[in-house]
Formats: structure tokens, sequence, C-alpha cells
């Protein structure tokens, strides 16, 4: 079925170098990763049989022996309708996942030859691979939660914008952070700090009967009727460990996060921040992987065979 059977065992940035020389070959790879969460059957009568390249086209479809039915492995992810060759877009994730604080857009331009405006498009669309990446993670065991104030430009308000800091200003987006002690995370923009928001966040991303650490912010007092064992902090009284209890994990966290937002990227907007939210909680959770393992979490986290084309607007 593919040119290469070992295709894939080593995803390494000199691997790709040597070998996504085609699209045919990122396609095949893209095409057995899909295909694994099927388990192999075809989608359409549920056989086990072998999938092959149309005849007479581009090399973006599979058919079915069988029945003849036909499946596309880029259509609905991230990698659907790209601007630039397939391998391309390939080495230039990987070298993007193997920088520590990224690459911003106007680097990305001058390094690898792209106008502005693809390799913004570029990025946007590798944050959106990573977000679903980290859409699958769950935290459990203890938990670490916290809300920061993003800096998020003037929503268009320009000079007329509250120049107050935190979270009473225009220019700051609310981020709700948690990190559990396997230092997995998630972040989420939210639009207030109100109880039933914040609650309903944790619900869905925690699990119950885990041990929640907080400050003793207001919101957070009602957690002992969900299932959560929940201790606090006193941070108005400078603190920052009550026995076992302590935050220092996910302020810490805000510290890196804001760094990179204001160094490599310098500034962003609210109708992004969450893809660059998206970014950090990838690299935070895999810090300690591979970067061939990093490669390979992304290709894992795409979603099985669809049987038709997505019409939807990626980007």
């Amino acid at each position: 079925m593919f040119e290469n059977q070992s295709l894939g065992d080593d995803l390494s940035y000199k691997y790709l170098r040597s070998n996504f020389l085609t699209h045919k070959q990122c396609i095949e790879i893209i095409f057995r990763y899909r295909a694994l969460k099927t388990l192999g059957k075809c989608i359409n009568c549920e056989n086990l049989l072998i999938y092959y390249k149309q005849k007479n086209s581009k090399p973006t479809a599979f058919y079915c022996t069988k029945c003849r039915f036909t499946v596309y492995p880029l259509a609905n992810t991230p990698l659907e309708k790209l601007r630039i060759p397939l391998p391309d877009f390939f080495k230039f994730t990987l070298k993007k996942i193997a920088h520590n604080s990224g690459y911003s857009s106007n680097i990305i331009a001058e390094l690898y030859g792209y106008n502005r405006e693809t390799a913004w498009y570029l990025c946007h669309r590798i944050r959106r691979w990573m977000a679903l990446a980290n859409a699958s993670i769950r935290l459990y065991k203890i938990v670490q939660i916290d809300e920061a104030a993003v800096n998020t430009g003037s929503k268009g308000l320009g000079k007329y914008a509250n120049k107050k800091r935190g979270f009473n200003s225009y220019s700051h987006s609310i981020c709700l952070g948690m990190v559990d002690s396997e230092k997995r995370m998630r972040l989420f923009l939210i639009p207030d700090r109100e109880e039933d928001t914040l609650l309903e966040v944790i619900t869905n991303y925690v699990e119950i009967s885990s041990i929640v650490y907080t400050d003793e912010f207001s919101s957070y007092q009602n957690l002992l009727k969900y299932g959560y064992t929940h201790k606090t902090v006193n941070h108005a009284k400078r603190q920052y460990r009550n026995g076992d209890a302590t935050t220092n994990r996910i302020e810490g966290s805000w510290k890196l996060l804001k760094k990179r937002l204001e160094g490599t990227y310098y500034q962003i907007t609210e109708k992004y921040a969450h893809l660059y939210f998206a970014e950090h909680v990838f690299r935070y959770t895999n810090q300690n992987e591979s970067l061939s393992k990093k490669f390979k979490i992304l290709l894992e986290s795409l979603p099985p065979l669809f049987e038709k084309k997505s019409t939807s607007n990626q980007i």
C-alpha cells in the first residue's frame, strides 16, 4: 500500500528532511494515523479492507476496494486547504515546536521567505493543531487553579481605553489557568470571574474527587459541594503555602506565558488569544517529551476519517 512501510517510525527533523520529500508520502502518513482510529475498517461497509490512492486524481483521496467508498485524509483537520506544500508545512511545524519560545510571524516571514500574511496564517494553523492535541486533556489528582489578567490590546477603543491595570482594564482579558501534579495544563479565556463561570469550566475539565488548591477568592468557596477536596492559601496575608496547599506552580506558569506573549509576539488580540493559550498549554504539558514525540502527539490528535470533505472554513 505504502511506498515506505517504515514511514513514521522516526519523526525527527533529520528524517523528515530526507524522507518527506513528496506530498504523496505526507498524505500516506496522515492517512495511517487517522485510519488507526477506525481499526482499519471501511467507514461505509465496515470490512477490513485496504485503501488505495485514487487513480487519475491528485493524491489526496483513498477509496475502499470493495464498495469504492472515498475518504479524504486531510478533511476536517488543521491541514486542510493549506497555502503551502504539505512537506514544507510538516518541516515548519517541527521547527516551531522545537523552539522553546516559539516564532513570531515576522521572524518566520524573514527566515523562510513568506510574506507576513502567509506566515501569520501558518502560525495560526499550527496553533489550531496544538489546540486539537490539547482537547483531550483532563486534570486529576492535585490541581492548582488561578486566574490572571493578560494584555490583549485596547479592543478597538484606542486612546479611549481604560488605562487601569488588572481585571478591570479594557486592555486586558481574563484567563483561567489549571495545572495538575502531572504538569498537565488547561487555559481558558473567560468573560468574567463570577462563580458560575469558573465552576462551569472547573467541573468540565477537572475530575471529581480531585484535590483543588486555590486562593481565597469567593468564587471558589462552593467547590466542596461539587465533590472536590478544596484547600486554600491566603495571598492577602502573604501566605504562599498552607500545609500542602500552594498555587506556586500555576503562578509560575503565568510568568512563562506573559514572557512569551510580550517577548516573542509583543501584542496579541482577544480574538486569537485562545490560540496563543493553546500553544502555551502544548509546550508546558509536553515539556519533557522529545521533539519526535511531540510531533507524534500532534499526528495522533487528528480525528478519525470522515465520510466527505469538510465545507467549513478553517481560518
